[in-house]
């Protein structure tokens, strides 16, 4: 719409990453926080982007299928375990949350994720955990996907929304439970 000049929607919903991108794009308005009497640092994720207001706060973690996993895992190192945990592993096919996690199964600790992160030997890091599960893993784009590999046996482990299980047990009856250690914040904007 920006490069047809012609604009019609004042408000999308989407993602805190695409929601980047299109600003960085000169695709998106930039705020103006002050006009809308906001206190932008009280707001998680707001910082992220210029262009950006979070309005929803969710968590994704990983879960299992207890039918097949009755032991499951307990952390994000788990996760990792091909020993002790047997079979596929789901991942988006995104790298935030990726990354995160698999510093976080090599020993980082969470406060110091970003900072590792933020380094060229992090990123090496993370990419050769990721390496130890790169035979097991089956990538998904959407959340309904990672759901549906879970409940079709696809996968033994798999992270996405906290909502997406929740609905899947409640809704749909599935024998799944969490691993609540490696939940990361996830806000909408």
């Amino acid at each position: 719409m920006v490069m047809s000049g012609s604009v019609t929607w004042d408000v999308v919903d989407g993602s805190v990453q695409a929601a980047i991108r299109m600003c960085a794009e000169g695709l998106l308005e930039t705020i103006d926080w002050k006009r809308i009497g906001v206190d932008r640092s009280k707001l998680i994720g707001a910082q992220e982007s210029d262009c950006l207001v979070p309005y929803n706060i969710t968590g994704q973690v990983v879960g299992y299928d207890k039918s097949r996993l009755p032991i499951g895992p307990k952390n994000i190192a788990d996760f990792f375990d091909l020993q002790k945990f047997p079979g596929k592993r789901g991942l988006r096919k995104i790298p935030d949350k990726t990354l995160e996690w698999a510093l976080m199964a090599d020993g980082v600790s969470v406060k110091d994720v970003y900072k590792v992160l933020s380094t060229s030997e992090g990123m090496n890091r993370a990419f050769r955990k990721l390496d130890t599960i790169k035979k097991d893993v089956v990538w998904y784009t959407s959340f309904a996907q990672a759901m549906q590999l879970l409940a079709d046996g696809g996968v033994v482990m798999v992270p996405a929304p906290v909502g997406r299980f929740y609905d899947a047990v409640k809704n749909s009856g599935k024998p799944f439970e969490l691993v609540w250690d490696t939940q990361i914040q996830e806000p909408a904007s």
